[in-house]
């Protein structure tokens, strides 16, 4: 969560329009794109957004700010300068284009509208919608009621947030190299900034709108809390989670569960198994956990192309891979087989 942190403190620090809150805005926003290189889209977003409501160039201290964009580029500037692109070497971007992300435009507003409502996170996540969500976003449009006489005296501040959110998805889309739900956080938050800022500015003009404004927001806040326990907490909790596959966009057809599956019964399994292995061959999903949680246990946890064949080792790998009575994997010491299939906490299926 650190591209949404360091892009809204960013953004506050500029409002404070001194120098050294301008050097710590830059400061952020070097460090949102030193952390992700996507993470450039949301300040050009904004300053999209900024031209296109306020028509003037944002007033604040430019030097100070470039100066801390540079501080806070600086070590992705000089990892790519040390090592070039081998720190990116296969990754998505290798796989990027421009014509295909350009495609996906015509799928973000269907993907924004299914994350704001929580249903892609709930599958991404839990793998599974547990309750199903009525439309509830639907009552935002309520916030517009107050100025639909006198649409052109919309506060100018809920605009910016509208147009900022917008712009920041259509360029994330663009300049991403798949749809993910993770791009769209940001954005959303914006859009609900928007629509206090609407609530806000209802209430300041006229006092009679403060009860239904009010009562409209806590409706929100009371139908996402209970969404959120019904379909987050309560799956994670009772260990109710499902395995679903869902489409984002083109770039992102198969959008799946698998990777944020949990790891601890698998981590039991692993360590009560006699004789104990010293080695755990996987993918990258599930290496990644693995080499945390296996930490001091003296269980290695590698995937194939790092494996040692000299260390008595078992392989694991997700139950939809199928469980074949052999499977073997390619290692830098020669191809490595693993009979006896077992299934392990109803996600995983592991070899000996």
């Amino acid at each position: 969560m650190l591209t949404p942190a360091l892009t809204v403190i960013g953004l506050y620090l500029l409002t404070l329009r001194s120098r050294w809150a301008a050097l710590g805005a830059g400061i952020a926003w070097g460090l949102l794109v030193y952390n992700h290189l996507i993470g450039a889209a949301f300040p050009v977003g904004i300053a999209l957004a900024w031209l296109l409501v306020y028509r003037r160039w944002p007033p604040f201290p430019f030097w100070p700010f470039v100066a801390g964009l540079v501080i806070g580029v600086f070590p992705r500037a000089l990892a790519l300068y040390l090592y070039g692109t081998e720190q990116e070497s296969g990754g998505s971007g290798s796989q990027y284009a421009l014509q295909t992300a350009a495609a996906d435009l015509r799928w973000l507003p269907k993907a924004l509208w299914e994350t704001w409502t929580g249903e892609t996170v709930y599958l991404r996540y839990c793998g599974r919608v547990a309750v199903e969500i009525w439309p509830y976003w639907t009552l935002a449009l309520g916030f517009l009621v107050p100025w639909l006489r006198r649409p052109w005296q919309l506060p100018k501040s809920a605009q910016f947030c509208f147009v900022a959110s917008l712009a920041s998805a259509v360029v994330s889309t663009v300049v991403a190299p798949y749809m993910g739900v993770r791009f769209f956080v940001l954005p959303l938050v914006g859009a609900c900034a928007c629509l206090g800022l609407l609530g806000a500015g209802a209430i300041e003009r006229d006092a009679r709108w403060s009860y239904p404004v009010r009562a409209l927001g806590l409706a929100l806040v009371a139908c996402n809390l209970f969404y959120l326990a019904s379909n987050f907490y309560l799956p994670w909790a009772r260990r109710d989670l499902g395995i679903a596959f869902f489409f984002l966009g083109e770039r992102s057809p198969r959008t799946s569960s698998w990777g944020y599956l949990p790891k601890d019964g698998l981590v039991r399994a692993l360590l009560e198994l006699a004789p104990r292995p010293e080695q755990v061959i996987t993918n990258a999903t599930i290496d990644r956990p693995l080499r945390a949680l296996l930490h001091h246990t003296g269980i290695l946890s590698c995937g194939s192309d790092e494996a040692d064949p000299n260390l008595r080792s078992v392989l694991v790998d997700y139950i939809n891979s199928g469980q074949e009575p052999t499977r073997c994997v390619g290692t830098p010491g020669g191809e490595m087989c693993f009979h006896n299939p077992e299934v392990v906490d109803q996600y995983f299926v592991l070899y000996h």
